[in-house]
């Protein structure tokens, strides 16, 4: 049987991780509740594989919304910089299969803005992303913008406690939000970036 933690365990786990610098880039990563209470020790230590793509929103559920998903041609291939991370998308009919760790992916166009759909085991991640050229850029909503959007859009599917985001289910109104502050460029700020590689990561080459 799985074991069921609490949030202030898994949260003191959370920081301890972080204060041995364990985790790149997750101080602005946003958690569902649900989520957290079902997993186990084990799945929160294998976190700093899970997040090496970073400036994501974990969703329990991506409703009818995985479906609407599409692939991105610009997506596929590799990416990584000299000394970092390296992955990539290979197209298995209509998703992406990642290279680093298990999982599928689809983008979600909402608006002008596109966000990748990644399906990870027992979590589901939500990245706004925009590749220009050989760059791709993932982006998180600035922290002084994040307070103002919560106090006017909470709700019991989008939550936001102790910098701990809680969101059930992408439905329309959640898709139209982000299509909505999507189109914002004074909301976002670049978290990560990833160049395309001219050749597959050493690991997938053998």
């Amino acid at each position: 049987m799985k074991e069921k933690r609490s949030i202030e365990d898994l949260e003191n786990s959370l920081n301890f991780l972080l204060s041995k610098k364990a985790i790149p880039y997750t101080q602005n990563l946003i958690i569902a509740q649900e989520s957290l209470l079902n997993m186990t020790y084990k799945t929160l230590i294998l976190l700093p594989t899970l997040l090496l793509l970073s400036a994501c929103f974990i969703i329990e559920d991506f409703g009818g919304y995985w479906e609407k998903g599409v692939i991105d041609p610009a997506l596929e291939g590799y990416w990584g910089d000299e000394g970092k991370e390296c992955f990539g998308f290979i197209r298995d009919g209509s998703v992406y299969k990642k290279t680093n760790e298990k999982g599928e992916v689809k983008t979600l166009q909402a608006g002008t803005s596109t966000f990748l759909m990644d399906k990870n085991g027992e979590m589901q991640l939500l990245y706004k992303y925009k590749i220009s050229g050989n760059t791709l850029a993932l982006y998180f909503p600035e922290e002084s913008k994040r307070q103002e959007f919560f106090q006017k859009h909470s709700n019991d599917n989008l939550k936001e406690k102790d910098n701990v985001f809680l969101i059930k289910v992408l439905n329309k109104e959640t898709v139209d939000l982000l299509a909505n502050y999507g189109a914002k460029p004074d909301f976002w700020h670049i978290e990560v970036t990833h160049t395309r590689r001219s050749e597959p990561c050493p690991a997938d080459e053998q």
